[in-house]
């Protein structure tokens, strides 16, 4: 199942979502982390955002489970 969730996720790789903030990665208080439309989760850098906004996101890399990153301004 992991695989096969790494070879899905890494389809969206170039791909931009509007993803919405939910808080905080687990990682850092440096980076934010949100849900796409299809309930991916996407790990993403501050900036000047907060929680509950919906921030346009293009996706850079990704693991099994999480979306990585950036944030289009």
């Amino acid at each position: 199942q992991t695989e096969i969730s790494a070879q899905q996720n890494k389809k969206d790789e170039g791909r931009e979502f509007d993803v919405l903030v939910e808080g905080f990665s687990r990682r850092s208080r440096e980076q934010l982390c949100g849900r796409t439309e299809q309930n991916k989760m996407v790990v993403f850098d501050k900036g000047n955002h907060h929680i509950g906004q919906t921030v346009r996101v293009r996706i850079t890399g990704s693991t099994s489970a999480t979306l990585l990153g950036k944030t289009l301004e």
